[in-house]
């Protein structure tokens, strides 16, 4: 099919081939194939053909359809503090009862302090709760705002 070498030889150290098949121009006496789609991954197309449309009296125009996969967008979250029912006294009272004194038993300082972190944590875990918020991913990234306009304008 072709007669180029150094063509051929790209196309194998590349593991590409040339889709179009068909000639697409029938200028010369002999129908011949100018217009050619090179590709390494051949499942991703389909439905390949070479139309006469009368765009032009010699060439004929090649079509197919592309099988890309759209991007998977992964879900955001967002971790806060809900301080709705968040009460400023008793908050400071649940603190004036910790044990501190306990975090005297542990030898090391670094035992200590994750002990004593870990009883303000679970009183500030008490009066003001994290909460886990999905942020919505319905942006896609290829859509800007004109195409998100154009989108929405209905028409009848």
């Amino acid at each position: 099919m072709l007669k180029s070498k150094w063509l051929t030889d790209i196309l194998d150290v590349h593991g590409c081939r040339i889709i179009v098949t068909k000639p697409t121009c029938s200028k010369s006496k002999v129908a011949t194939l100018i217009a050619g789609i090179i590709t390494n991954v051949s499942k991703r197309l389909q439905h390949i053909t070479c139309l006469d449309c009368d765009l032009s009296n010699v060439h004929h125009t090649v079509c197919f359809f592309t099988k890309m996969p759209a991007p998977i967008i992964k879900k955001r979250y967002i971790m806060y503090r809900s301080y709705k029912h968040f009460s400023e006294q008793t908050y400071i009272h649940d603190l004036s009862y910790i044990l501190f004194q306990v975090c005297e038993m542990f030898d090391h300082v670094d035992d200590a302090y994750w002990f004593s972190q870990s009883l303000i944590r679970h009183v500030i875990d008490d009066h003001a709760p994290l909460k886990k918020r999905t942020i919505r991913n319905n942006q896609i990234p290829y859509i800007n705002c004109q195409l998100r306009n154009a989108i929405s304008v209905k028409t009848c």
